[in-house]
């Protein structure tokens, strides 16, 4: 009797769309000299999602102040949201101040509190309207964090730790300069790592659009992103965030630019000598051209009339109709921890099979496509 043996990879429940820097969008970023170490930061007053204000000053007895610039999708922010939860208590007592900061055009504040629910944080998020902050202090990414002393001077820059980033995710981080930092300070000492590179998502800025541009989201991006990711960057899909709205687009512009450009998107591995394939997701030249030059003019909307008609997708099993047997991976749920490395998971089915049978189409359909990252299903021969 044939067996199957189906191997998961499941992951902590935001792998998905990562990045670094590189070194074209590094250049059109704001200059890293705005927040310099040594450098005080000057007073501001932000609203966080309830619609209470926070000036810096308020906090002038604070011995330590974070700010953690934060977005709502980017996959490396919702690993690192507990982590700054955690890191918040434990300091608390001890004259440290952790002030979260949002500055994404494309993050809503209904979305910043369903953030802060969903990842248990208590700490202030506050809304950085037209990324006044995020310039002043030359943030460039979500998660990165910026350490400010007594005085307010910017004493460490950069991430958090270094347990998730671009491709990998450790069991455990072996360096903590978040952690590190504040330690110092608290000591009375120097910081002695003062600037990382800080992973994760650009900045979602405002972006004053080129009039004229003979490149736009209606008249040609749409119809690419149409074409190459929106099957999976839609609701309830793999993908970490939607692709479908105009103004949640422009929003990732910078960031579609960058992962365009460097090939991390759309993910597609197969080597072009080795033949053609039909549902080959790689973009052409002219639509990496096409995108460049979008992002460039600052991601002009266009004529909404000019719009593809949208797609159809199918929910459920893609297969052209109901599968005449389903296989269950086991009779149970298995629980992703949200934190940490899985390893590849092994279940053993049965599928109850009496006679031999002739597969014609297959499908493999997880139950949370949030944290389950690829699956191989083998069959086994008796014996």
């Amino acid at each position: 009797m044939t067996r199957l043996l189906v191997a998961m990879l499941c992951l902590p429940a935001a792998y998905g769309f990562t990045a670094t820097r590189s070194a074209a969008t590094a250049a059109k970023g704001p200059p890293r000299a705005a927040a310099s170490i040594g450098r005080a930061v000057e007073e501001f007053a932000l609203r966080d999602y309830r619609g209470k204000e926070h000036a810096l000053s308020d906090y002038g007895e604070a011995t330590v102040v974070v700010l953690a610039f934060l977005g709502t999708e980017c996959p490396l922010v919702k690993l690192y949201g507990r982590r700054l939860e955690d890191l918040s208590q434990k300091y608390r007592g001890r004259g440290v101040v952790f002030l979260g900061v949002n500055s994404n055009v494309h993050d809503s504040i209904t979305e910043i509190a369903a953030y802060a629910r969903l990842h248990g944080l208590t700490f202030p998020i506050l809304k950085d309207a037209g990324n006044k902050l995020a310039d002043r202090l030359g943030a460039e990414r979500t998660p990165e964090v910026f350490v400010l002393d007594a005085e307010r001077a910017v004493r460490y820059r950069g991430r958090i730790d270094d347990q998730y980033g671009v491709g990998y995710a450790r069991e455990a981080a072996g360096r903590h300069e978040l952690a590190d930092a504040i330690e110092a300070l608290l000591a009375g000492k120097q910081v002695v790592t003062p600037v990382t590179e800080a992973d994760g998502c650009l900045i979602g800025r405002v972006r004053e659009t080129q009039p004229g541009s003979d490149v736009t989201y209606s008249n040609q991006i749409a119809r690419i992103l149409q074409k190459r990711c929106v099957e999976c960057h839609r609701e309830g899909e793999v993908a970490p965030f939607a692709l479908t709205d105009y103004n949640e687009v422009a929003g990732w512009a910078a960031m579609i630019e960058e992962a365009v450009s460097e090939n991390r998107m759309p993910p597609w591995h197969a080597n072009p000598a080795h033949g053609r394939f039909a549902n080959e997701r790689r973009l052409s030249e002219d639509e990496r051209q096409l995108i460049s030059r979008w992002a460039a003019a600052g991601a002009p909307q266009g004529d909404p009339q000019d719009l593809p008609a949208p797609i159809e997708y199918t929910s459920g099993w893609q297969l052209p109709r109901e599968p005449d047997a389903i296989v269950a991976m086991r009779d149970r749920p298995f629980d992703v921890p949200a934190e940490g490395t899985v390893r590849y998971q092994y279940f053993r089915v049965d599928p109850g099979f009496t006679e031999d049978k002739w597969v014609k189409m297959a499908e493999v359909l997880p139950g949370n496509r949030a944290v389950v990252h690829h699956i191989l299903v083998f069959a086994r021969p008796p014996g």
